[in-house]
């Protein structure tokens, strides 16, 4: 009966320890995911300029295409 207690003494010892490892490693890793979804604006930010700015751009030439095609109608 002493055998069965300490050896569920023990196992109950290396499942707490294996318990507050998995949950130290779980708010490391909430930690790196904060990190990680507060940089994504900051790194977002210049692809979405260029986005922008293509966007512009397509809007000019089209109107200039559209210019075009109107002058080679009239004639």
């Amino acid at each position: 009966m002493r055998r069965l207690e300490q050896q569920s003494s023990a196992k109950e010892a290396r499942l707490r320890s294996e318990v507050e490892d998995l949950q130290k490693r779980c708010g490391e890793a909430e930690g790196r995911c904060l990190e990680l979804s507060s940089s994504v604006p900051d790194s977002t930010r210049p692809l979405l300029r260029q986005i922008e700015s293509l966007q512009t751009a397509f809007a000019d030439k089209q109107r200039v295409w559209e210019q075009v095609e109107a002058g080679l109608r009239q004639r």
